[in-house]
């Protein structure tokens, strides 16, 4: 036979102070609103939103002061004005008032990039110096040219895959560094 339980502690604190039903976050114009809910909260001094590239090492974006102690549901809000371009990866970090702190999970924001031929979204991103994909909501884009930091051309594609995606290989992998990709349309315009 199974009965229901509940975790908790003999002592008066409970390690995890806060009930998090959810944490989601959406690109909208140039930066990335993110909102959450908490069911319960005990102690509950602040969450910090913080965001990474990669989705391993994270930085602080900012920090909304919780409730403290709540039995129902509190929404909270926060927006980064500067998102990563491409995929931004988000948690929050839900800090306790005895200075004691949990994670949440990690979401990830793809915010992709919004120029002259519309939204373009470039990945693998970072790359890894074998190949990178494009897919743009605007077909007339007629070449994507991947450049080195001196402006050389390292690599370019012309055509279109049948799963509407512009796929540009490089002859030779690539250095870790930066690179500047160019995608031109038909029309003479780039991003």
């Amino acid at each position: 036979n199974f009965s229901p339980f509940t975790l908790a502690t003999e002592i008066d604190y409970n390690p995890l102070p806060v009930t998090l039903l959810d944490f989601t976050g959406k690109a909208v114009d140039q930066q990335v609103n993110l909102n959450w809910q908490t069911a319960s909260e005990v102690n509950t001094s602040y969450f910090v939103v913080e965001r990474s590239q990669d989705g391993k090492t994270f930085q602080e974006v900012t920090q909304v002061n919780a409730t403290g102690n709540s039995s129902g549901l509190q929404t909270y809000q926060s927006i980064d004005h500067r998102p990563y371009t491409g995929v931004s990866y988000y948690r929050l970090k839900m800090v306790d008032q005895d200075g004691s702190y949990a994670y949440s999970k990690v979401i990830k924001v793809n915010f992709g990039i919004s120029g002259a031929l519309g939204e373009i979204t470039l990945f693998p991103n970072p790359g890894n110096g074998d190949v990178i994909y494009f897919t743009v909501n605007n077909t007339e884009v007629k070449i994507a040219s991947i450049h080195d930091m001196l402006g050389r051309s390292v690599g370019y594609q012309t055509s279109w895959d049948a799963d509407g995606t512009m796929k540009v290989t490089f002859s030779e992998r690539l250095a870790a560094g930066t690179y500047v990709a160019i995608l031109v349309a038909k029309d003479g315009s780039s991003s």
